[in-house]
């Protein structure tokens, strides 16, 4: 990672790396002083100012006659520098040892001239001018000096123990503990270029740990050696005298090229002999936990809507040729545009081609793969566009690969796009095929794995993704690419920082980072949460964001603060690539799916194919979609629980005579009918609807039932990403908004937050069992293997009156989210230990997701002891399916007969009165008593009245058992979709009705 070239005066951390764009979190400050811990290390002999707490006021800094970006109003990490000069050299020493240059950046610092500094606030990198980070009381700021001056690399050390940092450690005299030294590489790389960090290093071998003592001059210089770190950074230390020491660490091995940046820990010995504990992280406040996906995605979501906007707003409102990366990114994302938007393009497309001769429109061959591409995600034929083959110079293989790898890659995405067939080669050309394209690429791999530029050196990580994105259709059918695949992706992995970005000619850029998410996409990885493409402080999508612009676009690593062009396009294109990913659509590159439409006389616009963003919708002049919308309640004062899941509007047919209808259209359709009011949807996000006066009319908003708590959309049972605005409809599609406690649940988000076996609230609500909805609801049930094995010994054709009971012994709870003060504990308890729910892959229970009609299905199946049944016969429930059996079974006993119509609505949220009907037909089978109770205290649940027809019976013989799910003393919605512990809850005490029943 050296590199030579570098000016001769060289400032610290620069302006490619502004703390806006690194996405190192500083705390808002109120004015005011605040107290910092501060330090400064010149070289790896000690520290010239050891950790000391220092008050520091805003406008501090101004007094000596240096400016920050608060002007008093705020104390700033400048403000901390010169707080330390005072407390190092006095109050009349400052002006002659500190230098603050013109952009802000130091390059004299308590008399050290060398220029090359850099510092950490709370951990965290500040690439940032010290004038323009605000601190917060308490904060941590530690300045050093680049000890490589040969290549400007350090690395930021520091202690764990027990996996956390460690700034304070407690421990008995006379017990051994051990410590990790771990870090993370960071790079400078000269005035202009940026600076980044680089291979988070798990563990660092060979150093030399080294007690500190004090200097004097309140410095902090080395005492004694403590012995070398050994495997994984560890060293094993014990201390006979009570006392304070401090510890650090030191590496001169500049050949290795990172020396240490010296690491501070207090240990405290102590005469108790008390076990080793961590009483400090080593910062006031701790560098902020990397995002998780679900945040990413979120945040991902809101980058590409307003980057998308600005594409049409300011890059490119009048798109023409030239401008190929802008058309792909607003087509394959699906972004509406303005009417005649792609038309306009083609015509500039059509006048560049009347200037132009010949189909070759220049010397370099990737101009008509880039405009082949961009035609054939609008709508056009790239082999036929005013009659002009624009693919077949791409069949002269020299033309094809002139530019090199680059150019081969972007042929073959081009011949591929459509499966476009490969012409003839012109007269005396050498023939081009896929076959020789790919070896092209291949024969390009450097030594070892990966791509770049010339052939040789090391890694690209730009070229490497360039390469996997052409290479990834091919994964399967060649073996020779699968395993240059491979081992690109060991490449990249090894190539990633520890923020999750990609360096290239010793740049980070948001351009590095799309080109890896669209390869990662093109290979089905999801490059926000997949191993490959994630670090310990964010992935490859979180680190693209960081150089997010603020209204959209993207900054580049050389101009920071403005969006750039070729960053901007680059990352939208990118951002469109992960949306299709998570929305199960085809990779970007993959135009099978768009429908040549826009030709001479025609209009229209394709570009996402079938239903769903970007669908052809040219020859469709009206179009009619379903809607249905899912309310909750709001949690009374405070208290923890779930929200009611409430139908607000049932399915509903809208028709439209346009063909340019957005998910934003028809939910204002559906809320104007109904006379609901809404608020955010006219600025591309919904953030709170009012509900139907019948339930109260009160507003529920993002955030009213918790911190993931807000409302989602599903077009077709498939979660999406895209703003309501952007995602465009097409004719049948079936639309679904519903509110959510824990968005994190929802399994078409995250499937790390449980929601698997929870099934989610698409689909969810009051369904019929005798008029269906128009539209098969997603299926998000567990897996197969969560189902339970036959008790050992009994013969599964068997069947037996006697059912499942569960045993009285004590209990090893498995699940991770229930504890003995939860209310369901012992629901959960005995649903368990009987056999009847098993819990999520996760060793979670999901107490708080929606229970769907295929979990009640196998429950009950399991009661019955999966007795054989004949094949299901629905429509939505395929051979192979984890519940077929189930579903099966029900159906032919008459537990469960489905909606009609051939659907069984396996994914849809499991009502209040359904399970009340099953459990009635079953006790039928068992031999429980059906009559229907006329309770005296029945008519007092108003909320009764809204029973279905068909569920009544049931829904008043299940009340007086208490097999109902109540939201109050008086108050029961049969129509309510239960939980996954309301569930577990009725469920067990439908088991000792059963269990009295046979005793």
């Amino acid at each position: 990672m050296r590199n030579t070239r570098f000016s001769g005066r060289f400032a610290a951390f620069l302006l490619s790396f502004l703390a806006a764009v690194s996405g190192l979190r500083v705390p808002a400050l109120a004015s005011g002083s605040v107290s910092v811990a501060l330090s400064y290390q010149a070289d790896g002999s000690g520290f010239r100012l050891a950790r000391r707490a220092v008050a520091v006021s805003p406008g501090l800094s101004e007094e000596y006659g240096y400016a920050d970006a608060y002007y008093g109003t705020a104390a700033t990490a400048l403000d901390a520098i010169v707080a330390a000069h005072i407390a190092a050299l006095g109050e009349g020493n400052v002006s002659g040892s500190l230098t603050v240059g013109p952009t802000g950046f130091l390059s004299n610092f308590m008399g050290d001239g060398s220029g090359n500094f850099v510092y950490f606030v709370n951990g965290s990198l500040s690439g940032a001018a010290a004038g323009s980070v605000r601190l917060n009381d308490g904060d941590a700021v530690e300045l050093f000096s680049i000890q490589d001056a040969y290549a400007y690399s350090d690395a930021r050390a520091w202690f764990e123990r027990d996996g956390k940092r460690a700034g304070a450690l407690t421990v008995g005299k006379g017990v051994s503990f051990d410590l990790a030294l771990k870090g993370i590489d960071c790079v400078i790389y000269g005035e202009g270029s940026g600076a980044g960090l680089y291979g988070y290093r798990d563990g660092i071998e060979g150093a030399l740990a080294v007690l500190l003592a004090d200097d004097p001059d309140g410095g902090a210089y080395i005492d004694a050696p403590l012995g070398e770190t050994g495997a994984g950074g560890v060293i094993s230390l014990s201390f006979d005298t009570p006392g304070l020491y401090i510890l650090s660490a030191i590496d001169y091995d500049t050949d290795y090229g990172f020396p240490l940046m010296s690491p501070w820990l207090a240990v405290t010995v102590t005469n108790s002999g008390g076990a080793p504990a961590v009483t400090s992280s080593g910062f006031a406040n701790p560098p902020p936990a990397p995002l998780a996906p679900s945040e990413v995605r979120t945040d991902a979501r809101t980058a590409l809507g307003d980057t998308l906007s600005y594409l049409v707003s300011s890059q490119a409102p009048s798109p023409q040729y030239g401008q190929e990366w802008e058309i792909l990114a607003l087509a394959r994302s699906g972004r509406s545009v303005p009417a005649g938007y792609y038309e306009g393009y083609y015509a500039s497309v059509k006048d560049k081609l009347a200037r132009v001769s010949s189909n070759q429109l220049s010397a370099n061959s990737t101009d008509n793969s880039r405009l082949a591409l961009a035609l054939t995600a609008i709508g056009v034929n790239a082999a036929n566009a005013e009659g002009r083959n624009l693919l077949a110079p791409l069949a002269d293989y020299d033309y094809a690969t002139g530019p090199g790898i680059n150019g081969a890659v972007y042929a073959l995405l081009a011949f591929d796009a459509k499966n476009y067939a490969i012409p003839p080669a012109p007269s005396g050309g050498a023939q081009t095929s896929r076959e020789n394209l790919i070896a092209f690429i291949l024969a390009r791999e450097l030594p070892g794995g990966g791509f770049s530029w010339s052939g040789a050196g090391e890694i690209d990580p730009d070229i490497t993704a360039m390469a996997l994105q052409a290479l990834a259709p091919y994964k399967n059918s060649s073996a020779d690419a699968g395993a240059a695949i491979a081992r690109a992706l060991a490449k990249l992995t090894a190539a990633q920082d520890y923020y999750g970005g990609y360096a290239s000619w010793g740049s980070v850029s948001a351009e590095n980072m799309a080109q890896v998410i669209v390869a990662a996409a093109a290979l089905g990885l999801d490059p926000s949460a997949d191993p490959q493409f994630t670090k310990g402080g964010g992935s490859a999508v979180s680190a693209m964001l960081r150089f997010y612009a603020d209204g959209g676009g993207f900054q580049s690593a050389s101009s920071p603060g403005a969006a750039n062009a070729m960053s901007t396009y680059q990352a939208a294109y990118a951002l469109a690539a992960y949306s299709r990913l998570l929305n199960h659509q085809n990779p970007l590159y993959d135009m099978r799916d768009c429908d040549i439409t826009l030709t001479e006389g025609g209009g229209g616009q394709s570009g996402g194919g079938g239903s769903g963003p970007g669908g052809s919708t040219s020859a469709v002049t009206e179009i009619t979609v379903v809607f249905r919308l899912i309310g909750g309640t709001i949690h009374l004062d405070g208290a923890e629980g779930h929200s009611r899941y409430i139908e607000w509007i049932p399915y509903s047919r809208y028709s439209f005579e346009q063909n340019q209808v957005s998910v934003c259209d028809a939910l204002l359709r559906a809320l104007n009918e109904a006379g609901l009011d809404q608020e955010g949807a006219e600025g591309n996000y919904l953030s709170g609807i009012r509900a139907p006066a019948s339930l109260g009319g009160y507003w529920l908003r993002e955030y009213d039932d918790g911190p993931y708590s807000g409302w989602l959309y599903s077009v077709n049972g498939v979660y999406q990403q895209t703003g309501i605005k952007d995602y465009l409809l097409s004719d049948g599609d079936v639309v679904l908004v519903h509110y959510t406690d824990d968005y994190t649940r929802e399994t078409n988000l995250d499937n790390s937050g449980g929601g698997t076996g929870g099934g989610g609230v698409s689909g969810g609500g009051a369904a019929s069992e005798t008029e269906p909805p128009p539209i098969a609801a997603s299926e998000t049930a567990p897996p197969k293997e969560n189902t339970l094995p036959d008790d050992e010994g009994e013969d599964p054709d068997e069947k037996t009156d006697a059912p499942r009971e569960f045993p009285s012994e004590g209990w090893e709870n498995p699940f991770s989210d229930v504890s003995s003060d939860d209310w369901f504990y012992e629901a959960v308890r005995e649903a368990q230990t009987s056999g009847l729910m098993v819990g999520l892959p996760d060793g979670s229970f999901a107490p708080d997701s929606p229970a769907t009609r295929a979990m009640a299905a196998q429950i009950l199946f399991r009661f019955e002891k999966e007795p054989e049944a004949a094949g299901a016969e629905f429509d939505d429930v395929k051979s192979g399916d984890w519940y077929a059996d189930a579903v099966a079974w029900a159906s032919e006993r008459g537990v469960a007969q489905g909606y009609g119509g051939g659907r069984f609505g396996a994914g849809d949220g499991l009502t209040n009165e359904q399970l009340a009907v099953m459990l009635r037909r079953l006790a039928g089978l068992i031999g429980i008593d059906t009559t229907e109770t006329e309770s005296e205290h029945y008519p007092r649940f108003a909320d009764t009245g809204g029973a279905s027809e068909w569920a009544e019976a049931a829904v008043k013989w299940a009340y007086p058992k208490g097999l109902l799910a109540q939201e109050s003393p008086e108050a029961i919605n049969p129509k309510t979709v239960l939980t996954r512990a309301e569930a577990a809850h009725i469920i067990t005490t439908f088991l000792k009705l059963a269990v009295q029943r046979s005793e």
